[in-house]
């Protein structure tokens, strides 16, 4: 039935508002220069660990082990609106790696995430017109999808590069970030488009893993490992293909609610963001939770409470920097354990072993760097 031609004209006009917030969009094309660099959070949400848990305690897995040298708890798992410390979530995937031969598990959480918790933003792209407007919303709503990457986009004269930007996360957890969000969006662009397999390329900057043929089931057939970048590639012949469940009304609705979370999740990392850094910039052996709150021009208090909205503290992030210079230190053996442990901050050397075997579960003396 044709639609009044007033229901027509608001269409139209919702559309181009829509277009007008996406200029990539309106000029029809992926723009070049699509780099977003908005910080990398220092806090996971506890969803995502909870996934990973769920899905090894399914299968026979020792929760106790998969957990081991997080300090996380069993009581924060059920506390849902607290978040994980982006290191803690890197030694529950290290963990993962090594109790299970399979790793595979990344691709499926990242298919599962997409089909059993579908978010704000796989609603706003799924009422998309084309794949070319979806991949633009993936960049300019990003944070929605994934709280570690970054995301940019390149166009060629074959078709568009989605790249993934490592920023912060360690070499050894950077498969399952890369997996995860690659088969998240791989599954939602099989749904929009009614297909069971795209015409996509997906590059991957690390050696292939032992049980390979598994990732199939999660990614195109055009799988290749040792590559320069991590990256999908579509052609052009996929780009203005139509969405099966387009809407210009739902896109409009969702696109305010895209802004007006990814406007929320930028003021909750900014504070992070700069008490990180303040931390970085000062000497920890004189560093208190007194002097962070001057560096940035507010109360105690005032500190105190935003962390704590955010899901975490003062001790914590600067218990995350210290983990990071002890074991840069101590690889580079640059300075001896004693200076070490006072540079850190601690009354001796004794504290300093303490604290460093309950994080790595060896004494500095014992410690060895994982081989990349």
């Amino acid at each position: 039935m044709k639609q009044p031609s007033s229901i027509r004209s608001l269409i139209i006009k919702i559309r181009s508002n829509a277009m007008s917030a996406h200029p990539s969009i309106l000029k029809n094309y992926v723009r070049n220069d699509s780099h977003w660099n908005t910080p990398v959070p220092d806090n996971i949400t506890t969803s995502r660990a909870t996934a990973l848990i769920r899905l090894f305690a399914t299968h026979g897995y020792s929760v106790k082990e998969l957990l081991s040298g997080t300090d996380i708890s069993y009581q924060e798992l059920s506390r849902s609106r607290i978040c994980v410390s982006l290191s803690q979530f890197q030694t529950l995937i290290r963990n993962a790696y090594r109790i299970n031969e399979n790793h595979s598990f990344a691709a499926k959480l990242g298919e599962q995430s997409f089909i059993n918790n579908g978010n704000l933003l796989t609603s706003r792209v799924m009422h998309s017109e084309t794949v070319r407007e979806a991949i633009a919303l993936l960049i300019t709503y990003q944070s929605l999808l994934n709280d570690a990457l970054t995301l940019t986009c390149m166009r060629t004269t074959e078709g568009v590069l989605l790249k993934v930007n490592a920023n912060e996360i360690e070499s050894d957890c950077l498969p399952y970030f890369v997996e995860h969000t690659f088969a998240e969006i791989y599954a939602l662009g099989k749904l929009c488009l009614g297909q069971s397999d795209l015409s996509v390329k997906h590059d991957f900057s690390y050696s292939a893993p032992k049980n390979q043929h598994y990732f199939k089931r999660y990614f195109a057939p055009n799988l290749n490992f040792d590559q320069a970048y991590n990256q999908a590639f579509l052609p052009n012949s996929l780009l203005d293909k139509p969405l099966l469940f387009s809407d210009e009304l739902l896109a409009s609705r969702r696109d305010q609610q895209c802004k007006d979370r990814v406007r929320e999740i930028n003021s909750k990392h900014d504070i992070l963001h700069k008490v990180r850094q303040v931390i970085r910039a000062q000497a920890l052996d004189t560093l208190s939770h007194e002097t962070l709150s001057e560096e940035l021009c507010i109360s105690p208090r005032t500190l105190r409470r935003q962390l704590s909205a955010r899901g975490s503290s003062y001790s914590q992030l600067l218990e995350e920097e210290r983990k990071k210079l002890a074991i840069s230190s101590i690889s580079q053996q640059t300075i001896s354990l004693e200076k070490l442990a006072e540079k850190l901050g601690y009354r001796d050397q004794s504290s300093f072993s303490r604290a460093f075997k309950r994080w790595f579960g060896v004494s500095p003396k014992n410690f060895t760097e994982p081989k990349k």
